[in-house]
């Protein structure tokens, strides 16, 4: 539910935004949080690691699963922030020239595919975590 709710909040404030520069903050204080939330699940993964022998092998797959994950959202977050300034770029062209209207709806197109990309990533996270919590019961 939690990552409904920020590609929820990313297309609230793309509809809503009075300017994509603030989009674009608000979108990086969004991720910002999120990555730093994996950033402490990878370290509760390591600490895990370190004081449970047993479980170590299977939690180091896991881990470097979540790490890979975590690089990919890194990558999603720069290509849309790639996006944001092309965009941004283009607000301003369209001030001065307003043939580049198709542009921008490619622009927009792109955003919301690699949005679609990232919620994917959150739900493999999010079903990984469930299923940690249900061994992590199991083995308790």
């Amino acid at each position: 539910m939690l990552f409904i709710n920020f590609n929820f909040s990313i297309w609230i404030y793309l509809v809503f935004s009075s300017s994509f520069n603030e989009c674009l903050n608000n979108f990086i204080q969004i991720t910002n949080d999120h990555l730093n939330a994996f950033q402490n699940i990878a370290n509760i993964y390591q600490q895990i690691i370190s004081n449970n022998e047993i479980e170590q092998q299977a939690l180091s797959k896991r881990l470097e699963f979540i790490e890979e994950k975590i690089s990919y959202l890194i990558f999603c977050r720069l290509k849309i922030f790639n996006i944001f300034t092309d965009i941004n770029e283009l607000e301003k062209e369209m001030s001065v020239n307003k043939e580049n209207v198709s542009n921008y709806d490619e622009n927009q197109e792109q955003i919301r595919k690699i949005l679609i990309l990232e919620n994917d990533i959150y739900l493999q996270i999010d079903n990984l975590l469930t299923k940690f919590e249900e061994k992590k019961r199991i083995y308790s």
